[in-house]
């Protein structure tokens, strides 16, 4: 190991970060290109793979978690190490990390669902209905999930639950009213779901945040709401 600085670990992993590593971890980094993503450093480096381990371990800023989902695909990391990291890491977004090691490395969902359930910092709504779609979670713990969460993104998976896990129209709407943002996940109810465009126009009337007007304009393109109040929804916005 050299002197040089110890990088930090970052949340987005560029060649330029990649070149920082190598130097820190005692290697040229002169093979990097700019265009560089993981695939093509592990190509060049599969024999850091143990101190990129050690690396990640030790992290304590950026997303560590996704890097160790990395490190199983392009660096031959194991599962069991990968799921130690993201048990143990609590920056980044480990809950993501977690449902991608059970979509495609065969992690066990109830590993993930503790994971999710433990998860302070992440974006939870979203990925409990991606677990309840793709990896057999049931809908009555993605639910609790999202109804835990008080943020726009529960709007979307609420909207996704209904739509895609067989959740009720009725708790779908009353997850996204209480999230009062935007309103692209009502016209989604109503679109796809049955919901009604008056309770659908409300939400969006309701709305604090989000892209209020885009979601205006789709009531009135595709779900039947005037032309006068999408406009007014608009101008409102835009005022």
């Amino acid at each position: 190991m050299t002197s040089v600085e110890r990088p930090e670990c970052p949340y987005i992993f560029t060649a330029d970060f990649f070149r920082q590593l190598v130097k820190y971890l005692g290697k040229s980094p002169r093979h990097i290109r700019s265009w560089w993503k993981w695939e093509e450093f592990a190509k060049q480096y599969p024999n850091l793979r143990s101190d990129i381990e050690k690396y990640l371990e030790e992290a304590t800023t950026g997303d560590p978690a996704s890097a160790a989902v990395k490190m199983v695909r392009y660096f031959g990391s194991s599962r069991e190490w990968a799921e130690r990291m993201i048990e143990q890491t609590q920056v980044g977004d480990y809950a993501w990390a977690a449902y991608e090691m059970v979509c495609y490395y065969g992690s066990p969902r109830e590993w993930a669902e503790k994971v999710i359930e433990n998860a302070k910092t992440c974006d939870l709504a979203l990925v409990a209905a991606a677990m309840a779609r793709n990896c057999g979670s049931s809908r009555e713990w993605a639910e609790r999930i999202i109804e835990r969460t008080q943020e726009w993104a529960s709007a979307w998976a609420a909207a996704d639950m209904a739509r895609y896990c067989g959740s009720s129209r009725e708790w779908a709407e009353g997850v996204i009213e209480q999230a009062e943002t935007g309103g692209e996940p009502a016209v989604n109810m109503v679109r796809y779901c049955g919901s009604s465009r008056e309770w659908a126009e409300k939400v969006i009337e309701n709305a604090k945040t989000g892209d209020i007007a885009h979601a205006a304009l789709d009531m009135a393109r595709y779900c039947g709401s005037s032309r006068e109040w999408a406009q007014e929804i608009v101008a409102r916005v835009r005022a």
